[in-house]
């Protein structure tokens, strides 16, 4: 079973295609783009490798995460390797599309994608999650629940949670998420604990085991549908019974959908943790693995699970031709050129040399081994090296079934051998991405002692590239789910329209795309929270004390962030204007009534795609002190006035002593997204009027801060 399996992986895909042995890596087929970064002058590097067979390098740009379509900022000769873009500002996250063309500017072959910004300030509250967890362990593991509810809200998430049976329908569920997005305005993320109800919806076969070929075509697990309120989900149409699995089968009114891929964007992040119905992978019920996976999580965040930044790469299948393509005819003598359209290939394997280097940089990527000819390795590499040394992310590809990947993995149990230590792991290979089956291999990964997060990576490419400057798991996973394309093959299909933000894949917009793994998780935490937090009154100030963590990084460059908001729940703000080097800080202008504070470590962290302030979890519990007879603007505090009309702001500052003053503009998470004036002011008014025509709809605030203290106005931008 186990080598047909492989054999029709490798044929099946579009029914016709090739194998291409023995020319090329899929690493070829990628450019592994890093960043160095600098303040003064702020100016981000782009660095690649050389290629003797570049013609030209076409350099994009946009804002990380807001829409914008790419914007090509300078176009490069194929002699060089980098770039340095020196029209950015500090606090800005931007994200780059290298493009390289290596046979003429018609023919982009390969692509690098990378999130990258200059100390880029944290999101003091990234957004509501809808926690809907399988009552199955809402009292057995009420501790490690409420330890996850801990943990998120000192991260700044509000979380809204919901306990369900996992008999209970999953339109009814959709209908609960829905509801809180539609009452809440910051709902982002979907997390799914335990054996929720899963969707099932489309005719599809994503590994290519159409009917004759494994019969694995029908209806697939599609989490999407919990996060997706806008594709018209039906049940009418889809009539098809030829699967293998009963699962699979899909007809009219049976409760499985008839989409086989998303209609609009996703409205929500997705994730689940689901270790249910893994009876050979662990001696262990799905209770003690999940026990053990909150457990894990906790520890992560805490920064007490801690592995060396590096990643494996196994790789079984190499490249794979589709369409039935003539290269040599489109593309000129191969043996010459050994760089070719890469739209023309499956190369599942891209995914991880692709997303890595931002990660944890090209110097620091095990590959084992890619496959060169048609005979498949034994399935021992894999734990070979990762049951001896411990990595931080691993990607694995090769012929399979659903606990069996070649090359990878000969049983889904290997994963909890005692020495396997990887956190997050990208697999694909035949039948396993369909995951919502006994003892699925997409699934192992969570009953290890380290394993955080698993996807089914290569039908279609997944975009992790944003994990290195701070974004989460699900951010990354609405990414991959939203990116959709074609391709408008021209004369010969040499001159082609790429439409497409990132690259065109096999199965792009696919409803079987899902996140294995919590969606909350970022990649990189600092350590555990301050503690004991208290505040004492002085005169109109509020004196703060806290203690410093007990795992601050070796590197003394950790200080403190203290945020403020009027009543729990609120936008925080912060109210310190530069870093907190010590365990104390005074407010000197808190607000008259009702003030909640909360402390977090922050580090300006690097990695190779720019730098970012990391921050911990705050304070376990916000500080609620009521001020009498505190004046709201004292006589001698700068003053603030803010009149809006229309698209433009008119702000006037009426300074009253000299002062150090930084105006600027906050959106709704409490990030700086545009600086007004920063520098020292005399004895004055100021006025400044600006635009806004260029922000996206939304709730803002106007902040001033200066040695005074700090003052705020809410505005609202509405398009």
């Amino acid at each position: 079973m186990k080598n047909v399996c492989s054999v029709l992986l490798l044929f099946s895909i579009a029914i016709f295609a090739d194998r291409v042995s023995g020319q090329s890596s899929p690493s070829d087929y990628i450019l592994p783009v890093e960043a160095t970064v600098q303040a003064n002058p702020a100016t981000i590097t782009l660095h690649w490798n050389a290629d003797a067979h570049a013609q030209h390098f076409y350099i994009s740009r946009r804002l990380l995460g807001n829409g914008d379509p790419w914007a090509l900022i300078t176009t490069l000769p194929g002699s060089d390797s980098s770039y340095a873009d020196k029209a950015v500002q500090v606090g800005t996250q931007y994200e780059y599309r290298v493009i390289d063309s290596t046979k003429n500017d018609s023919v982009y072959a390969v692509f690098g994608f990378l999130a990258s910004g200059i100390a880029v300030p944290a999101s003091p509250q990234p957004g509501a999650v809808d926690l809907i967890v399988d009552n199955t362990y809402s009292t057995v593991l009420k501790t490690e629940i409420g330890q996850l509810i801990t943990d998120l809200t000192a991260e700044g998430w509000q979380v809204l949670r919901h306990d369900v049976a996992r008999t209970d329908n999953d339109v009814n569920i959709q209908d609960t998420i829905s509801n809180d997005f539609n009452t809440y305005n910051n709902v982002r993320t979907v997390f799914l604990l335990g054996h929720v109800p899963v969707p099932y919806s489309g005719d599809i076969a994503p590994d290519g085991h159409v009917p004759g070929s494994g019969n694995h075509q029908g209806a697939w697990p599609a989490d999407v549908y919990y996060g997706n309120f806008e594709t018209n989900w039906t049940d009418n149409s889809v009539n098809d019974t030829t699967a293998y699995d009963p699962r699979n089968k899909n007809i009219p009114g049976d409760g499985k959908f008839d989409q086989d891929a998303i209609e609009s964007p996703m409205d929500l992040e997705v994730g689940r943790v689901d270790l249910y119905d893994m009876p050979t992978s662990s001696p262990l019920s799905d209770t003690l693995l999940m026990k053990q996976y909150l457990e894990r999580d906790h520890a992560f965040r805490m920064g007490q699970l801690i592995v060396p930044t590096r990643a494996l790469i196994d790789d079984h299948f190499g490249l794979i031709l589709e369409r039935g393509v003539d290269i040599e005819f489109i593309n000129g003598k191969y043996d010459t050129l050994p760089y070719n359209l890469p739209l023309d290939y499956d190369a599942p394997a891209t995914d991880g040399w692709r997303n890595f280097p931002g990660l944890v940089g090209s110097n620091h990527i095990d590959n084992f081994r890619t496959i060169e000819s048609d005979t498949f390795y034994a399935a021992t590499d894999w734990f070979g090296y990762a049951d001896t040394a411990k990595y931080l992310w691993a990607y694995g590809c090769g012929g399979g079934d659903w606990g069996y990947c070649s090359g990878v993995a000969n049983t889904t149990s290997q994963f909890t051998n005692p020495g396997y230590s990887t956190v997050f792991t990208m697999l694909f290979g035949s039948f396993f991405g369909d995951w919502d089956r006994s003892d699925d291999l997409l699934r192992g990964p969570l009953c290890s002692s380290t394993g955080l997060t698993c996807c089914w990576a290569g039908r279609p490419y997944w975009y992790y590239h944003p994990l290195g400057m701070g974004e989460t798991f699900g951010y990354c996973t609405r990414l991959s789910q939203d990116v959709t394309g074609q391709i408008n093959w021209g004369t010969l299909g040499v001159n082609f329209l790429l439409t497409s933000d990132y690259m065109v894949s096999p199965s792009m917009g696919g409803v079987h795309v899902a996140l294995m793994g919590d969606p909350t998780l970022r990649m990189i935490y600092l350590c555990n929270p301050p503690t004991g937090l208290s505040a004492s009154l002085g005169t109109n100030s509020v004196k703060l004390t806290w203690n410093a963590p007990s795992n601050l990084p070796a590197t003394g460059a950790v200080g403190y962030n203290i945020y403020r908001s009027d009543a729990a729940g609120d936008t925080l703000l912060q109210i310190n204007t530069s870093l907190v080097t010590g365990t104390a800080f005074t407010d000197a202008a808190p607000l008259a009534d009702s003030n909640i504070y909360v402390v977090r470590a922050a580090e300006l962290t690097t990695t190779p795609s720019g730098s970012w302030w990391n921050e911990s979890g705050g304070v376990m519990q916000g500080v609620n002190i009521t001020l009498a007879g505190v004046a709201e603007t004292p006589a001698a505090q700068n003053e603030l006035t803010v009149h809006q009309d229309g698209e433009f702001l008119d702000i006037s500052i009426n300074e009253m002593t000299s002062s150090a003053v930084r105006l600027s503009l906050l959106d709704v998470a409490g990030r700086e997204t545009l600086v007004v004036a920063d520098g020292p002011l005399s004895p004055g008014v100021y006025n400044y009027h600006f635009s806004t025509a260029a922000l996206p709809s939304g709730a803002y605030f106007v902040r001033m801060a200066s040695p005074d203290g700090m003052q705020t106005a809410k505005v609202a931008i509405i398009r």
